[in-house]
């Protein structure tokens, strides 16, 4: 959340929750709780899932051309367990990948 939003401020703002710093959300078990509409929340999950998988696959398409730069990339095969595979992972494959192959 520090890097989508910058500033505890601007996340206060945004969530209305009387946090005064990114330090005490994480001692707090549920620190939307009460706060927070579930659209903004799915959101935000969405756009730190995004991260995730754009760091994972840029990782794992690095790694496999250091050793082999003619390696085919497939993408997740054992993505059924995000069905329907969301788009936001279909786009952090784009450039790391060569083929998205999923295991149904």
């Amino acid at each position: 959340m520090h890097s989508i939003y910058g500033s505890i401020e601007r996340w206060r703002l945004t969530y209305g929750v009387p946090i005064r710093s990114w330090q005490e959300i994480e001692t707090l078990h549920d620190p939307l709780d009460g706060y927070v509409s579930n659209s903004r929340l799915l959101e935000d999950k969405f756009a730190f899932m995004r991260r995730v998988c754009e760091q994972w696959y840029r990782v794992y398409a690095e790694s496999i051309r250091k050793y082999d730069a003619n390696h085919l990339i497939f993408g997740d095969r054992n993505s059924v367990h995000m069905h329907p595979l969301p788009a936001y992972a279909i786009e952090a494959m784009r450039g790391h990948v060569d083929v998205l192959s999923v295991n149904a």
